[in-house]
């Protein structure tokens, strides 16, 4: 998917708990992005706002744990 400039960003509906990357799949070979501890909907808006600023995947695992 994301050859085709489709990018994929993994969250958790859970009432807490964080993701760990290449903890469940290998998210570095799918090119995956991973948020922490946010949920769907913060995950969501966080990367339309870090996609008019970038599309370069490790950018934006940078700026998903940072905010």
């Amino acid at each position: 998917m994301r050859a085709k400039g489709v990018f994929v960003v993994r969250t958790t509906r859970t009432g807490s708990g964080a993701l760990v990357r290449n903890g469940e799949t290998n998210d570095d070979k799918n090119d995956y992005v991973v948020v922490d501890d946010q949920n769907p909907a913060k995950a969501r808006i966080l990367t339309a706002l870090a996609l008019t600023k970038t599309t370069d995947t490790k950018e934006l695992q940078r700026l998903l744990w940072k905010y």
